[in-house]
C-alpha cells in the first residue's frame, strides 16, 4: 500500500479499536475465570468463548488486509 488518505486512516483506526476492545473483553474474561476458580466454582467463560475472541480478532486482520495492509 501506498499513503493513507484520511478516510483509510478512520478505517485503521477504528478497527484498531476493536481489536482493543476484544482484548480488553477477553482479559476480563481471564480475570472472571481466575476469580471463580480461586473460589472453587466452575468457569464463567468456557473455551468456546475465547474461541469466538479469537475469530473477532482473524476478522479484523482480514479486513485490514483487505485495505492492502499487511
Amino acid at each position: 500500500g501506498g499513503i493513507m488518505d484520511e478516510t483509510m486512516l478512520a478505517r485503521v483506526l477504528c478497527e484498531q479499536a476493536e481489536m482493543f476492545a476484544l482484548c480488553a473483553e477477553m482479559e476480563g474474561m481471564k480475570a472472571a475465570n481466575a476469580e471463580r476458580l480461586m473460589h472453587g466454582e466452575s468457569l464463567a467463560y468456557p473455551e468456546s468463548e475465547f474461541s469466538n475472541i479469537a475469530s473477532s480478532l482473524r476478522n479484523v486482520a482480514n479486513s485490514l488486509h483487505s485495505l492492502g495492509y499487511r
